[in-house]
């Protein structure tokens, strides 16, 4: 199996509000589950929290990792 890579970036404006962006590149592998996983728990924690948190959607590319 190819490398694979899941990157998730949180930035905090200097209002306070928190964005949530994601994406991936590579085989789909553990790194795509573990971060899908932490990103619909973050989606859950948006919910909850609109005024404070935004979470965008993963990019997904499927080009591979060298």
């Amino acid at each position: 199996m190819s490398k694979a890579i899941f990157n998730i970036n949180i930035i905090q404006d200097e209002a306070g509000m928190v964005y949530i962006m994601a994406d991936h590149c590579g085989e789909r592998g553990m790194a795509m589950e573990v971060g899908i996983e932490i990103m619909q728990n973050l989606a859950a924690a948006e919910h909850n929290n609109p005024t404070k948190l935004s979470v965008s959607p993963i990019i997904f590319n499927s080009n591979l990792v060298q």
